[in-house]
């Protein structure tokens, strides 16, 4: 399992806090409250319905690993 699944799940079925959960699995305490976040944000999609709305797109979403851009960064100086 990847760390975003261990981190809402301990913030779902645990009750802990961001801090806590970010002790626990290992990673930076705001990466833990942008999980979240963004649990909490489509949690809320799916309550309210609508038609517009795709469900198991949405579930997937939860469960998938984080991504990360990578390919768009500057380079940067090195000083000596």
């Amino acid at each position: 399992m990847n760390q975003k699944y261990h981190a809402l799940i301990q913030y779902v079925h645990d009750g802990k806090s961001c801090r806590q959960i970010a002790r626990d699995v290992g990673i930076n305490r705001d990466t833990v409250r942008k999980y979240v976040n963004d649990y909490d944000h489509k949690r809320h999609l799916l309550i309210e319905g609508g038609k517009e709305i795709d469900v198991q797109a949405l579930i997937e979403s939860l469960t998938e690993k984080p991504t990360y851009q990578t390919g768009s960064r500057s380079k940067r100086k090195v000083t000596s």
